[in-house]
């Protein structure tokens, strides 16, 4: 794993509407939780309910205000899973509301140095980084 490279990790994004789609949401709450099939759709009903309720729904910029550094099981790609950078529309359109012109470049920046603390053993690889 060279985390040196920045081919080892991908950049993605986080949009609200994703939130929407079971078959998106129950395998992010796997991922990101540990939990299994079933109680990862009860909670993902659960969200989705609330998420309905909030002015612009699933649309609504709070639901993807953050930005994670994940470090995958299996970072050599078996499993179709990568290390990745995930930024959320919510913390562009904050930014963009700021007039920080390269507030997204000092965001994917932030992440891809946690990318660096995991693979030099100083943040737990937990499959979560913290901002």
């Amino acid at each position: 794993n060279n985390a040196a490279s920045p081919t080892n990790v991908v950049l993605l994004g986080m949009h609200g509407n994703d939130l929407s789609a079971k078959g998106k949401l129950v395998p992010t709450l796997q991922q990101l939780y540990g939990l299994d099939a079933p109680t990862a759709l009860t909670l993902a009903d659960k969200i989705q309910s609330i998420i309905e309720k909030l002015p612009g729904a699933y649309n609504n910029p709070v639901l993807t205000a953050n930005a994670l550094a994940i470090q995958s099981p299996h970072s050599d790609g078996s499993n179709s899973e990568r290390d990745s950078i995930i930024i959320g529309d919510g913390v562009f359109a904050f930014l963009k509301w700021l007039q920080l012109d390269n507030g997204p470049d000092y965001i994917h920046s932030h992440e891809f140095g946690h990318h660096l603390q995991y693979d030099l053993g100083i943040m737990k690889k937990n499959g979560m980084g913290l901002s």
